[in-house]
């Protein structure tokens, strides 16, 4: 813990846990159900890039500009990094996730009220 600190504590938890996340149980659920993994990262990791990549930026610019002192100075860091996640995930990462919107016919309230 010396050499590192706190901070390496914090990426050793993270490879850690990336590690059994990704390397065993995210590949032992994707074989249990015949999904290839390719397939998984494609369509379920990469969606959630662009909100993540934006949200360490925001972190690491917050933290950069006024490290957080308390508490609540944190958890304000937090939100802010979270709404920059979802910003960019909610046109970016599902927009290939949800089916395409059926077409609504266009027609007046007349149109729609005359028998």
């Amino acid at each position: 813990i010396r050499p590192f600190g706190l901070a390496g504590v914090g990426i050793a938890a993270i490879v850690a846990a990336l590690t059994v996340d990704v390397g065993i149980v995210a590949v032992g659920a994707c074989r249990h159900l015949g999904v290839p993994f390719a397939s998984f990262l494609r369509e379920a990791v990469a969606p959630a890039l662009p909100g993540l990549l934006a949200a360490v930026a925001v972190a690491a610019g917050l933290e950069h500009w006024h490290f957080p002192s308390t508490l609540a100075a944190a958890l304000g860091q937090s939100l802010v990094a979270g709404a920059a996640f979802v910003l960019l995930f909610l046109p970016f990462g599902l927009r290939g996730l949800l089916p395409a919107r059926p077409a609504v016919a266009q027609i007046t309230v007349r149109e729609a009220i005359t028998p």
